[in-house]
């Protein structure tokens, strides 16, 4: 089931909306393959459209929707086997409320955190067989053009949210990150889809989609001046 078709109003809730099989397979994931132990703690965060969840060796992403403003930590193990009794709901809302992180009607203790740095170990390596005598690179190699690099981003602090959507659909996660635009990237979005509800109350009786309006909206910003 698309994630902006469901039967929640995603626009409306402080929490996030996930497909019930990715999420079961990611927590299959971190059951399998994380190592967790007692006090080891999963730690879950949002960024551009996706959930992030790492513990102990394992690091796992899921599409959602929503809103989700705090990084929050929870027993590893105690949510791994969530993987064993999802509620049979699709897609499922994930909120942390008053010190608990709820699947539906799952809950667990939780607490607000900060993500520590994430180190995967890295696979074994057989020993090297001998390096063989370097090649000589014909000089017209050496000389290569460097690559093209796109201009940096910079908007100022009152850039307006159409001008944020357009950057988020034409610019990398990762662009927007080192340009410290993500947090104003997920706010414009969040603006956007409160607006596309209010729009939804009108046009649904026609049969129109969250999604339909979603696609509207970017054709509209893609045909303006490109960032």
């Amino acid at each position: 089931m698309a994630l902006s078709d469901s039967h929640y109003n995603q626009d409306m809730i402080d929490g996030l909306l996930i497909d019930r099989k990715e999420l079961l397979n990611a927590l299959t994931t971190l059951r399998r393959n994380s190592g967790a132990k007692g006090k080891t703690l999963a730690y879950l965060y949002y960024e551009l459209g996706h959930l992030k969840i790492q513990a102990g060796r394992a690091r796992v992403t899921v599409k959602a929707e929503g809103a989700w403003p705090q990084a929050v930590s929870v027993s590893a193990v105690m949510f791994a086997r969530a993987s064993l009794s999802l509620p049979k709901k699709d897609p499922l809302l994930l909120q942390f409320v008053l010190g608990n992180l709820y699947i539906d009607t799952l809950s667990f203790e939780a607490k607000k955190s900060k993500v520590p740095s994430f180190t995967e170990p890295g696979p074994t390596m057989a020993p090297a067989a001998p390096a063989a005598a370097p090649a000589e690179v014909p000089e017209r190699r050496k000389m290569a053009a460097p690559a093209t690099k796109r201009d940096a981003l910079s908007f100022p602090p009152n850039a307006s949210s159409k001008h944020l959507l357009l950057a988020a659909l034409e610019r990398s996660p990762e662009e927007l990150a080192m340009a410290g635009l993500t947090g104003r990237v997920e706010k414009a979005t969040m603006e956007r889809n409160r607006r596309i509800t209010k729009a939804l109350d009108q046009l649904s009786l026609y049969g129109v989609k969250h999604s339909d309006l979603v696609a509207l909206v970017e054709g509209r910003l893609k045909a303006g001046t490109s960032i």
